[in-house]
């Protein structure tokens, strides 16, 4: 569990943190062409980085748990 849900915070946070960079510097967020201005472009920005984040957290527990089955067939 905590294998995921710390990418996860952190991609939140990060998201959280290029978020309020888009906003101070341009006044907006662009993603696909589309301009979101305001609290919604940094809550898309933070979805997106917490999506990121728990794809790396689940790839990160995937290896993890097949290493440990790859370890235990190994001693057998």
């Amino acid at each position: 569990m905590r294998a995921f849900l710390i990418p996860m915070l952190i991609g939140i946070i990060l998201g959280a943190l290029g978020g309020f960079a888009a906003i101070q510097g341009r006044g907006s967020v662009d993603i696909g062409g589309m301009s979101f201005e305001g609290w919604t472009g940094i809550w898309i920005v933070i979805a997106i980085m917490g999506c990121v984040g728990l794809v790396v957290g689940l790839m990160v527990w995937l290896l993890s748990r097949a290493l440990k089955i790859a370890q235990q067939i190994d001693r057998s």
